[in-house]
């Protein structure tokens, strides 16, 4: 009967375990995105899964995401407040699991005034340092879209003063794109809002999809 040696079998068990936990951490290096203001397509290194992104050194600060969490009717969504809704904006969603929500914006805008889909934070113990950077993600989807409409961050420091950040959600049809900008902290902030302003003619078939506006502290 042959003997395995135990010295060579515990050197390959140890060689298996070591490759077993190098692939979440090649994962997480394949799927991590440039940190750049703009749009990248979903053909290049788009916006992580909400769970990769919750993950430590990340905190994200910004409440229901993902439009999963229902607000106070079917089409309001926790956490977020909004303005000058058309009739038929609202949360959506197309199945039954989870990530199946987002927010759409239909047709033209009423009035000359933007729609809003907003939510606030205040500065507590994960973020508000001064040299911190936020980055802000969003993933945004569009089918004859027209205007000026925009993702924005606004900080609002603790001596009243305000700094903002943008990126314009790319007009016409396009299919899911990530949305990418950043801001760094000059100063201690008070608080932050991230906010989907959609200015847009169009006609009743013009659609807006927004969904995992994630804002993390870097």
């Amino acid at each position: 009967m042959r003997h395995t040696n135990p010295v060579r079998l515990s050197f390959v068990l140890v060689a298996m375990f070591a490759a077993l936990l190098m692939v979440p951490l090649v994962g997480a290096a394949m799927s991590a995105p440039a940190a750049q203001d703009g749009a990248v397509p979903d053909s290049a290194p788009a916006l992580a899964p909400v769970m990769a992104l919750t993950q430590p050194p990340y905190t994200i600060l910004l409440s229901n995401p993902g439009f999963e969490f229902v607000g106070g009717s079917t089409t309001q969504a926790s956490s977020w407040d909004t303005a000058r809704l058309n009739p038929k904006d609202g949360r959506y969603c197309m199945g039954i699991n989870p990530g199946d929500c987002t927010f759409r914006f239909r047709g033209a805008n009423a009035t000359s005034a933007p729609r809003t889909l907003s939510q606030t934070i205040a500065a507590n113990a994960n973020w508000g340092s001064e040299g911190e950077t936020l980055l802000l993600w969003a993933r945004v989807k569009t089918q004859q879209l027209s205007g000026p409409s925009r993702v924005l961050l606004t900080v609002t420091y603790t001596d009243d003063t305000t700094e903002r950040v943008n990126v314009r959600i790319p007009a016409g049809d396009n299919p899911y794109q990530t949305l990418v900008t950043e801001l760094t902290l000059t100063k201690p902030a008070a608080s932050a809002t991230v906010t989907v302003r959609v200015k847009t003619g169009g006609t009743a078939q013009t659609r807006l999809w927004v969904d995992e506006i994630i804002l993390r502290v870097e």
